[in-house]
């Protein structure tokens, strides 16, 4: 809910909360975020298609559970119900309503209300988020990565390749096995933490000394390589790398350090023909 309330600000995002109630309360099972269909002022509405509606509560009642709630965000305003929000409450009773706070494009603050018949009003409800699942289901995903990963070293020990063979195809199935286990656990949510910010972010460290871009600036002189460099960064999303060849001399002592200016970062130079490969990593716009 957090990632797709930024992905959608200055807009708002909105979605359903699916799930059952037990003695404690509702319990969210899954979440389905869905297009905000209210295109004309989707800064401060949200409006969701009945067809989706529909949808998702057929799926919800294959699995036996309900639909329990509402989720969206409120762009640059607190996570409190608006007037239109309350009406929507009035309406729809039996459900509870998480609004997100998104300021400046970063997750502020996340509250849940619900309609209180009694008082005719909107009144908080306590959110409690249980991570144990989570972190279980995060930790057999990493343990899979991990299975995955030695495979390759696998073939490096003195036995037969036969052995070699097995224990791998064994490593393999295991982690594909893990993996299901920790995504039960941890939901669709704990994969794609895994994936987006602990995997990306081993790998980005790993590929960092590997260029998506390259420019050859040899024989051009300064200042046009500073330029032509920075043209090329323009052109590149945040935290890419470009590889720019320029030679020895003047282009060397100028265009790291103009390049460093512009707030990109130099990570890496090495000796390359008769001049000099350098690394950029693009600065975040």
């Amino acid at each position: 809910m957090l990632k797709e309330a930024k992905t959608a600000y200055p807009h708002e995002c909105c979605g359903l909360l699916v799930g059952d109630s037990n003695d404690s309360g509702k319990v969210v099972r899954e979440v389905y975020p869905v297009e905000n269909k209210n295109k004309v002022r989707a800064a401060d509405r949200y409006e969701i298609d009945p067809k989706e509606f529909d949808r998702i509560d057929q799926a919800a009642t294959k699995k036996g559970w309900n639909i329990t709630g509402i989720y969206h965000s409120h762009p640059d305003h607190p996570a409190e119900p608006s007037a239109f929000d309350k009406d929507c409450a009035n309406v729809w009773t039996e459900y509870s309503y998480i609004i997100i706070s998104v300021k400046d494009g970063v997750d502020d603050d996340l509250r849940c209300w619900r309609f209180d018949a009694k008082k005719q009003d909107v009144e908080e409800e306590k959110v409690k988020i249980n991570r144990r699942n989570f972190i279980i289901g995060l930790l057999l995903i990493g343990f899979s990565f991990s299975v995955y990963l030695i495979i390759p070293v696998i073939f490096c020990f003195s036995i037969s390749m036969k052995a070699k063979s097995g224990a791998a195809a064994v490593s393999y199935i295991l982690s594909w096995v893990v993996l299901g286990i920790g995504i039960c656990f941890a939901g669709k949510e704990g994969y794609e933490f895994f994936k987006e910010i602990i995997l990306k972010g081993f790998l980005r460290k790993m590929s960092e000394n590997m260029a998506d871009e390259e420019i050859d600036l040899r024989g051009v002189l300064c200042p046009i390589n500073f330029v032509k460099t920075k043209l090329k960064l323009e052109m590149m999303e945040s935290g890419q790398v470009l590889e720019v060849t320029l030679d020895d001399g003047e282009p060397m002592r100028s265009v790291p350090r103009s390049i460093k200016e512009e707030g990109h970062k130099v990570i890496k130079v090495e000796p390359f023909d008769d001049g000099y490969k350098i690394l950029i990593k693009k600065a975040d716009s």
